[in-house]
């Protein structure tokens, strides 16, 4: 519950919260879809036989899940 209170201290946002709903949706969009584990990395190097595939991986799903969540928060904002 520390984390729904938290408040910007200074700057042009001071009092205001954090981690609004908009925002929590967002982050949660890029957890869901951003590389996952080092784990993941060793079975696709193992799988594919390249560490090409595994480090395009890693680069793909974090650029998709930053686009995802930027797109979540930026549609989101339109109806705010």
């Amino acid at each position: 519950h520390k984390i729904q209170n938290e408040e910007y201290s200074s700057g042009p946002n001071k009092g205001k919260k954090v981690f609004t709903p908009l925002a929590t949706i967002s982050f949660l969009m890029f957890i869901l879809v951003y590389f996952p584990c080092i784990a993941v990395f060793a079975a696709i190097k193992k799988e594919s036989g390249s560490t090409g595939w595994a480090f395009f991986t890693i680069f793909y799903t974090t650029v998709l899940a930053y686009l995802i969540s930027l797109t979540v928060y930026q549609v989101g904002s339109l109806f705010i």
